[in-house]
C-alpha cells in the first residue's frame, strides 16, 4: 500500500537527512522509533506528503505523492491518510464537529454527520459535539484529535508521538485505544515515537 524508497531531505547544507527505506501493507502496525534529531517527524512529513524529498519516491497504491500538485495533494491526503499529531492542530473558534467536518471537505465528502456522531461515541465523548474545542481539556482533545483522523475513512494512520508525556497506564490505554480504532476501520497504524516503551508490543519496527 505504502513504499518509500531512497529518501533523503534537506533544510540546508548543514541539515539533511537519509531515511530507511519503508513499506506498509493494509492493515498492518509498525513502529518507527528514533531518539531526538534522528529526523522523525521529517520521516512522518514525507511519507505523508506534508514535505516533498530531495530524493526517492514515496509511493501510495500506486501514486508517487510526491509528483501530485498542492491541490491534488491536499485531496489525496484528505482520502487516504489520517494524521494524529502530538499537538493537535484545531481551529479554536469551531465546535468538535465543525473541526471534524474540515478533512471531510479536503477529501471532496460530504453528509458525514452521522459518521461524526458514530466516532464520537465509540470515542467516549459524543457529549462534546458541539462544543467548542478551546473549552476541551487536553484528554478530550486527543480522543478528537483521534476522531479527525478517522472521520475520512483513511486506509492508513499516522500517530505523531501519542505517549510522549504519558504516564505508563495511559500510553497502554492510548495505544490500545489506536489500534482499536484502526482495526475497526481497517486500516494500517503507524506510531512514530521517541518512547522505546512501545518496543516491545510491536514486532515490526523501523529504527532511525
Amino acid at each position: 500500500m505504502l513504499e518509500a524508497k531512497n529518501i533523503s531531505f534537506a533544510y540546508d547544507d548543514q541539515n539533511s537527512f537519509s531515511f530507511p527505506d519503508f513499506k506498509c501493507g493494509a492493515g498492518e502496525k509498525k513502529l518507527i522509533l528514533g531518539g531526538s534529531g534522528t529526523g522523525k517527524t521529517t520521516y512522518l512529513h514525507l511519507l505523508t506528503g506534508l514535505l516533498r524529498p530531495k530524493e526517492g519516491s514515496v509511493v501510495f497504491d500506486g501514486t508517487d505523492i510526491a509528483t501530485l500538485k498542492s491541490r491534488e495533494l491536499d485531496q489525496f491526503r484528505g482520502k487516504n491518510i489520517g494524521l494524529v499529531f502530538q499537538t493537535a492542530h484545531f481551529i479554536g473558534a469551531l465546535t468538535v464537529k465543525e473541526n471534524l467536518r474540515v478533512p471531510l471537505w479536503l477529501g471532496g465528502k460530504k453528509g458525514y454527520d452521522e459518521r461524526i456522531t458514530e466516532l464520537l461515541e465509540r470515542l467516549q465523548i459524543s457529549h462534546k459535539l458541539n462544543s467548542k474545542i478551546k473549552n476541551l481539556s487536553i484528554g478530550e482533545r486527543q480522543r478528537v484529535s483521534i476522531a479527525r483522523a478517522l472521520v475520512h475513512q483513511p486506509k492508513i494512520i499516522f500517530a505523531d508521538e501519542p505517549t510522549s508525556a504519558l504516564d505508563d497506564k495511559n500510553t497502554e490505554n492510548v495505544v490500545s485505544l489506536l489500534e482499536e480504532q484502526a482495526a475497526q476501520e481497517g486500516a494500517a497504524l503507524v506510531i512514530v515515537t521517541h518512547d522505546t516503551r512501545l518496543k516491545s508490543l510491536y514486532k515490526n519496527i523501523v529504527e532511525l
